[in-house]
């Protein structure tokens, strides 16, 4: 796991809160191969940050509750996390690298952006597939024509996608999390059990 984090040096004010960026990219990949040559994931984390607040309680919390889920993740639904974790396995270990970093404040808008990279065998194949597709001849069947079509259409969206857009690299998840308001003061009302409430054991 490869981690790195920047201070872009960029300000703005959020919900009342002055804050700073800072991006942090995770790199998941095979122990001694470069990430293109093995394949892997890369989160990228764009966080503004305050120091006026802490929220440290509250992201402990958070933190050891769905670790009781789901294991070191964030705060995300845990059946999607599981899933997601099991179709890649190097998602769990980052988002626990990502857990255990201090980015100097308190988060007060977070985007990260889960995207998963081929490798460079997965690479070869796909081109080997759509070369032996493009040299087929014309569809014979219902079936062929849709097919076709489809295929037609993969290649438009390849064609639409931005030039410098990584043919190996695609997005699988993002999650966002922003902090509307921070109250410092709470009444029995706020933290009061529902009414009708009954434990069960």
């Amino acid at each position: 796991i490869d981690f790195d984090v920047k201070n872009t040096g960029q300000t703005k004010t959020i919900n009342g809160f002055d804050t700073r960026q800072a991006i942090a990219t995770i790199t998941v990949r095979e122990k001694g191969r470069k990430l293109e040559d093995s394949g892997g994931l890369v989160m990228t984390v764009d966080t503004w940050l305050t120091k006026g607040v802490s929220l440290k309680e509250i992201a402990d919390f958070d933190r050891r509750y769905y670790e009781k889920l789901a294991g070191p993740v964030s705060a995300v639904d845990a059946q999607q996390m599981a899933t997601a974790t099991a179709m890649f396995p190097g998602l769990k270990e980052g988002l626990a690298r990502l857990s255990r970093e201090d980015f100097g404040g308190t988060a007060i808008q977070t985007t990260t952006t889960i995207d998963a990279v081929k490798s460079a065998e997965q690479m070869a194949q796909q081109g080997s597939a759509a070369q032996g597709d493009s040299e087929r001849s014309n569809p014979a069947s219902i079936g062929g024509a849709i097919g076709g079509f489809m295929r037609r259409r993969q290649q438009q969206k390849e064609q639409e996608a931005p030039a410098n857009a990584d043919p190996a690299r695609s997005t699988f998840m993002t999650m966002n999390n922003e902090v509307l308001k921070i109250a410092t003061d709470a009444t029995a009302a706020d933290v009061a059990l529902p009414a009708g409430y009954k434990e069960r054991n």
